[in-house]
């Protein structure tokens, strides 16, 4: 199982990167783990339009995004995904790197499914 990494790299760019217990390790445009990543990578790939990984050479994810899209994009996606992995917390926690410093933002399931169902009312 490869676990993400996240920063800054020496341009001021947020990275991402994967890494395994055998440290091996990839630069990503995003990266997930444990339950209901099998429901929430499909979903990012088809949302940020991730290139094959099949590609050589290898290609990070081109799809920019400003803040908030990117934090309702990680809301939409664990909302959709505690409806259907009971394994799943029953909170969220999203933290925010960026040149001001680093912001958290906290969800409970509750709120999550509030969330889901405003985003398909919209």
């Amino acid at each position: 199982m490869s676990c993400p990494s996240v920063g800054s790299d020496a341009e001021g760019k947020g990275c991402v990167f994967t890494y395994d217990a055998v440290g091996s390790y990839e630069r990503v445009g995003y990266g997930n783990q444990r339950t209901g990543s099998t429901l929430i990578m499909p979903f990012l790939d088809s949302q940020l339009k991730s290139p094959s990984p099949l590609l050589l050479p290898a290609q990070d994810a081109v799809t920019p995004l400003v803040k908030y899209e990117a934090v309702d994009l990680v809301k939409t996606v664990f909302a959709s995904a505690t409806e259907r992995d009971i394994y799943i917390g029953d909170k969220l926690e999203i933290v925010i790197l960026n040149a001001d410093g680093i912001r958290r933002e906290y969800m409970h399931k509750a709120s999550l499914r509030k969330f889901y169902i405003m985003v398909l009312k919209l």
